[in-house]
């Protein structure tokens, strides 16, 4: 398949964070998860247009946020060798505490951190083989789709309510603006 449309080595999916010190973040993202600088386009004023970095098999995009585009907190998971050292790291870096590393439900063990610029980094490791786990069984439900009508009903939108808590929109209008 002809990758031509993106650039050579990227995935076709990558964060991309506007956040108040792309730099410094860059310098973070080195530090912590060995990232590797792809490019930089600076703006006025020491700050950073447009930038990109390699952190494994992934990139991520980053911008300084301005008057158009403010600053926007972000989560962002990362998988590493070794979810201990890599916290320590991001500790050692400026980051605060979300989360220490813990091993919860799932396969992994996880913690989290928040960087100088407002994205909180989820940093796990696999550290065990992930059993078969199959979703609880839920009742069966109403298909409902948008403009569809339900059998014996006037609207879907008590049927909508019941089943998803959802509001008709002149529901969720009158709750929110109307005087």
């Amino acid at each position: 398949m002809s990758t031509a449309y993106k650039p050579e080595g990227h995935t076709s999916v990558s964060p991309y964070l506007v956040v108040d010190g792309a730099a410094s973040t860059i310098e973070f993202l080195k530090r912590v998860f060995d990232a590797t600088e792809l490019m930089r386009i600076p703006a006025p004023g020491d700050t950073v247009m447009h930038a990109a970095v390699r952190i494994d098999d992934s990139v991520v995009m980053l911008a300084d946020g301005g008057q158009h585009f403010p600053p926007i907190p972000a989560h962002v998971h990362v998988y590493v060798r070794d979810v201990d050292a890599t916290y320590r790291r991001a500790l050692d870096a400026g980051a605060l505490s979300v989360q220490e590393p813990v091993k919860k439900d799932d396969p992994d063990k996880r913690g989290g951190v928040r960087d100088a610029g407002g994205t909180t980094w989820w940093i796990g490791t696999k550290v065990e083989r992930a059993a078969s786990r199959r979703a609880p069984s839920a009742a069966p439900r109403q298909r409902i789709s948008p403009g569809s009508q339900a059998r014996g009903s006037a609207t879907t939108a008590p049927i909508a309510s019941r089943s998803t808590g959802a509001r008709s929109p002149a529901t969720r209008w009158s709750a929110c603006c109307a005087g």
